[in-house]
């Protein structure tokens, strides 16, 4: 059974996760994209390449 500590994470990571949905796809906010992203991140998949710059290229 989780414990509320958890449960408390669990929440924060599905609100952070649905607002980067929202402000980055929906509403076209690139300029967000720093918020969720540090600027030397890099993506897992080979392709994609730097996730800031290239994500803004999407």
């Amino acid at each position: 059974m989780p414990s509320p500590e958890g449960t408390s994470l669990e929440e924060r990571n599905k609100t952070l996760i649905r607002s980067f949905i929202e402000e980055i796809f929906n509403e076209h906010n690139l300029s967000s994209i720093e918020k969720y992203f540090g600027k030397d991140s890099v993506e897992g998949s080979p392709q994609a390449g730097r996730a800031v710059k290239d994500l803004d290229g999407f």
